[in-house]
């Protein structure tokens, strides 16, 4: 569950990341490290996995019928904890107006 969250999350903030670098960028794997590194230090994916420890018991999973409530929770945790760019961010991409250092200072790098 942990690491559909995760991998989830950070999908998304490649999208965003390589949005702002113009979108046929090829990824690169210092981009998926400043995503990785970005929810890493934004405290997040510790919150999420002590979320779902405290949702999930072990009888909890093997019961009929709680599938879906995993299900909804899974969800709901990526819903919550995505990465959001500022909207001003968002539309300097939609324009084509950020370069590398807008892109690292959203993603907490420079």
């Amino acid at each position: 569950m942990g690491y559909i969250v995760d991998l989830t999350i950070l999908m998304q903030s490649l999208f965003w990341l390589m949005q702002a670098r113009g979108g046929g960028s090829a990824i690169q794997v210092k981009f998926i490290e400043l995503a990785f590194d970005a929810y890493a230090k934004s405290g997040d994916r510790t919150k999420v996995h002590k979320e779902i420890r405290s949702y999930v018991t072990k009888t909890m999973v093997f019961k009929h019928g709680q599938r879906d409530q995993i299900l909804e929770k899974v969800i709901d945790l990526i819903y919550t904890n995505r990465f959001q760019p500022p909207e001003n961010y968002k539309i300097c991409v939609r324009d084509g107006i950020v370069d590398d250092d807008d892109a690292d200072h959203a993603w907490g790098g420079k």
